[in-house]
């Protein structure tokens, strides 16, 4: 079975056990995850969010933020650079 297939195929019970194993580090029966086995968990993850999920849902999803001019309220994307180097 090809991993596309694999995706398409995840339901949401096997989605949650998966995204709870990961948050855990262990699987269901308590053994703990290898680093691989955590990275091949989260691809599946995102790529099961990124097929059936709203942006909304998605892991690492962040709210746009508002920023207030003279014009009034615009929303802007929150861009981690420039708050990274305000703190520096």
């Amino acid at each position: 079975m090809d991993y596309n297939t694999l995706i398409n195929q995840m339901t949401p019970e096997i989605y949650q056990t998966l995204k709870s194993s990961l948050e855990l580090s262990k699987w269901p029966n308590g053994q703990r995850m290898s680093e691989q086995q955590k990275e091949s968990c989260m691809e599946a993850i995102i790529a099961y969010e990124y097929r059936f999920k709203n942006e909304q849902e998605r892991t690492g999803y962040i709210e746009k933020g508002k920023k207030i001019t003279q014009q009034g309220v615009q929303e802007s994307p929150i861009n981690l650079i420039d708050i990274l180097q305000e703190g520096s």
